[in-house]
């Protein structure tokens, strides 16, 4: 994430193929874990707020706890084993968000 933000920009936390979808699966399935197992739940809660650090620098806010919010939700969208959402539009409404600052379909 740090290397793809560093060259993206907050576009970057966004996957753009498929094989950058893995790590965020990987995240959110530890997530899961960790519901059950403290020491797994200290581990993301690390990752998260590491995530955090480096999105407050891609974006150029000290306040990140919304945006962070918002891209867990599209990442959890787009790695739906049922129906997940388009990498394209996830990417489209992250920039939206990002750019606005506001949640996307708020207005």
């Amino acid at each position: 994430m740090r290397d793809r933000s560093g060259a993206r920009g907050a576009a970057g936390f966004m996957p753009c193929r498929d094989s950058e979808v893995l790590p965020i699966r990987t995240l959110l399935a530890f997530e899961e874990i960790g519901r059950s197992d403290d020491s797994v739940a200290e581990q993301v809660a690390e990752a998260w707020r590491e995530l955090r650090l480096i999105l407050g620098h891609a974006i150029r806010r000290s306040d990140v706890v919304r945006e962070a919010v918002v891209l867990r939700g599209l990442w959890v969208s787009i790695c739906d084993g049922h129906t997940p959402m388009d990498l394209d539009e996830a990417s489209r409404m992250w920039a939206e968000a990002v750019a606005s600052g506001k949640q996307p379909g708020r207005g």
